[in-house]
């Protein structure tokens, strides 16, 4: 019975071919999850398996001796009898994935209605199912509506083998995912200017290492370039010494040496990425990480705003700090 085991990620599973006279009613294989990582219980869980394998393989040709094959809307078997055909039948047609994903969905629907519903029943308990179940464990997501998608090919096929009357108790209802983080463009207040230049100037003061000091120097640097000019997070780092942001002081251009690389642009370090070639691509997906793990649904474009409304940091003493951070290359 070992050749029957099939490993997928961590769990055994048991997995053997139906006969070719049920292949048609039951699919090609028949499947069904151990529940264990270890060898030794999966081989002593096996024969438990194939007793339902041979159950199901009986109960096909006795309805078939009988000339009254299992579909049909006479026989009202129970839900673990229909879920045990449904995946004899169309789920081992599937990928692993998507077989493990179906399986996840119905093994926790039949959990929460009863095995031994039929499938007439399951019908009167479709509204609750959704509105009492499936909202609450998924809730208006991608998730929920693959899980309702789910039950709703499953019935499907409870309505064409004639275990239940049309129409689909779950084909009425719709699950729209709502998107879990709302962006806010409002324009930073002075509270969070200084609670952003405080994190990433901490940061860059006391650095893991070389390469966290660098990012933290740069986005810190790129905070106070959007603040005093206003302009875009792509023009910021496209902005060259020689051509742009000509009216700042004397202080900005001694914090830009303070890189101690050769560079001609005003944000040092970047090169080219993304579809388009921008020199802002790694930067914005760095500086939107930082802005994320910080309260107050901050974004660049606030940043932007918070410039047109005048609000300004004490630039100088920002300044101060990046110049006295040792920008030294890592010893080889």
């Amino acid at each position: 019975m070992a050749n029957y085991l099939l490993k997928r990620g961590n769990l055994w599973w048991v997995q053997r071919k139906f006969p070719v006279d049920v292949k048609d009613q039951l699919g090609t294989f028949f499947r069904k999850s151990l529940s264990t990582e270890d060898a030794d219980a999966a081989r002593l869980a096996v024969p438990q398996r194939m007793r339902e394998f041979d159950a199901l393989i009986g109960q096909v040709r006795m309805a078939r001796d009988e000339g009254d094959l299992f579909a049909n809307a006479d026989e009202q078997p129970a839900l673990d009898q229909m879920l045990v055909r449904y995946q004899g039948q169309v789920l081992s047609g599937l990928s692993n994935a998507a077989q493990r994903r179906h399986l996840r969905v119905l093994e926790a629907f039949g959990a929460f209605v009863g095995l031994n519903l039929t499938a007439q029943q399951l019908a009167s308990r479709a509204k609750p199912v959704v509105e009492q179940w499936l909202l609450p464990s998924f809730g208006h997501t991608d998730a929920g509506r693959r899980a309702l998608n789910v039950l709703i090919a499953f019935y499907d096929w409870v309505v064409e083998c004639g275990y239940a009357q049309p129409p689909n108790a779950f084909s009425g209802y719709r699950i729209r995912p709502i998107k879990s983080v709302v962006v806010s463009r409002k324009a930073w207040t002075d509270n969070e200017c200084e609670r952003v230049l405080t994190s990433l100037l901490a940061e860059a003061e006391r650095p893991a290492n070389v390469l966290a000091r660098d990012n933290a120097w740069r986005l810190a640097w790129v905070v106070l370039l959007g603040l005093s000019s206003g302009d875009t997070l792509h023009f910021v780092c496209e902005a060259q010494r020689q051509t742009h942001f000509k009216a700042l002081s004397a202080d900005w251009h001694k914090t830009r040496a303070c890189w101690p690389e050769i560079d001609p642009y005003w944000v040092p370090g970047l090169s080219p990425g993304g579809p388009d070639g921008r020199r802002s691509w790694q930067l914005q997906k760095a500086l939107g990480r930082r802005l994320t793990s910080l309260p107050g649904s901050l974004t660049y474009t606030g940043l932007r705003h918070a410039a047109a409304n005048q609000v300004r940091p004490d630039f100088d003493a920002w300044l101060a700090r990046l110049q006295a951070i040792d920008l030294s290359p890592a010893q080889a």
